[in-house]
């Protein structure tokens, strides 16, 4: 993201519309709680609304598809407002009934799930000797978010199995429906298979060697990478604003966390019922649906959703434009980074 360009400059929150007039809404809402950090609301609010609508989205690519998940890893200084901006993005998602879980360290087991062995009981209630499997789904199952907070131990942990947990959040974020999405892991009582329609929210500060992964690295090429460098002025100001603010209440005309979730369920509702007139079902036909028929619904109709405008690929082509000159004046550039 150019510093050059402010967050309110794109055509899609400054439009006279009512898509736009909610994003603008968002942001404000956002900035009560993490200041100065409108970039920020932005990521927030396609996080939210791409894990909300992700069970109908697929986006036909010619003979592919991928979803609508927006994966965040956001580097800034430490004490700039991340984890506050987490906290309003989990409290929007529980209040539309989404997961927000948490990961700071844990087996391969506590992402991707495991088998447990429970004893069969005989009609006396003693054990029997016998056993059946169950298995125990992981953080990184089902439809849900994840907070990596401080992810630089996605990077340089060496004794976390730093490269299994990457390989596993890779194909976490693999497009919903394809092969790569399912996460297998084979243990001596069984094996886990995991689906895996988690969004991934990861921040930390700027960690050392970050530009080696971003270039070289198949982890960075699925996330939504946000480098915003906060200056001892700004971060003087963040807490001159955040003291002035004790005690003062928020203005009326901010949106509540309600009229946003509200808003977000409309939404939904519509893009579901699209689907549902697509597939010509009712929404008790389609609740009473299995998850593998539910994913093949949402990729067979994938071009019944939406219709695209006449510039939709030309603003596509000048965003890899834009993208590939970005990582192009990169690959230049000496970087400083914490140590």
């Amino acid at each position: 993201v150019s510093q050059r360009r402010m967050w309110n400059d794109y055509a899609f929150v400054n439009a006279p519309s009512a898509g736009s007039n909610f994003i603008r809404q968002y942001v404000e809402r956002f900035s009560t709680v993490s200041y100065f950090n409108e970039y920020a609301g932005l990521l927030s609010y396609f996080f939210v609304l791409g894990q909300y609508l992700a069970p109908y989205i697929r986006i036909p690519i010619r003979g592919s598809h991928i979803d609508c998940r927006t994966h965040v890893y956001w580097i800034q200084e430490s004490r700039t407002g991340k984890s506050v901006a987490w906290d309003f993005t989990a409290k929007l998602l529980r209040a539309l009934d989404i997961e927000a879980e948490s990961f700071t360290a844990g087996s391969d087991a506590k992402l991707i799930g495991t088998v447990e062995k429970i004893p069969v009981m005989g009609e006396n209630g003693k054990p029997t000797g016998e056993h059946e499997v169950e298995v125990v789904p992981g953080l990184l199952n089902g439809y849900k978010t994840l907070l990596f907070d401080e992810a630089s131990v996605l990077l340089n942990d060496k004794n976390s199995f730093f490269s299994d947990k990457i390989l596993y959040l890779q194909q976490a974020m693999a497009p919903l429906g394809s092969e790569t999405n399912v996460l297998v892991k084979h243990l001596v009582g069984g094996s886990v298979h995991t689906p895996s329609g988690v969004s991934l929210w990861m921040t930390t500060f700027p960690p050392k060697d970050i530009m080696s992964h971003v270039l070289e690295k198949g982890f960075f090429q699925r996330v939504f990478l946000y480098q915003n460098s906060v200056s001892i002025e700004t971060r003087q100001t963040t807490s001159e604003h955040r003291m002035s603010g004790a005690y003062v209440p928020v203005p009326d005309r901010v949106w509540s966390y309600e009229d946003l979730a509200e808003s977000i369920r409309k939404t939904g509702d519509i893009i579901r019922d699209r689907l549902l007139d697509a597939a010509g079902l009712t929404l008790e036909e389609y609740n009473k649906l299995g998850d593998v028929q539910k994913e093949n619904l949402a990729i067979k109709h994938g071009h019944d959703i939406f219709q695209i405008s006449p510039n939709f690929h030309a603003a596509l082509l000048n965003a890899v434009d834009d993208y590939y000159a970005l990582v192009k004046k990169w690959k230049d550039m000496p970087f400083t980074v914490r140590q």
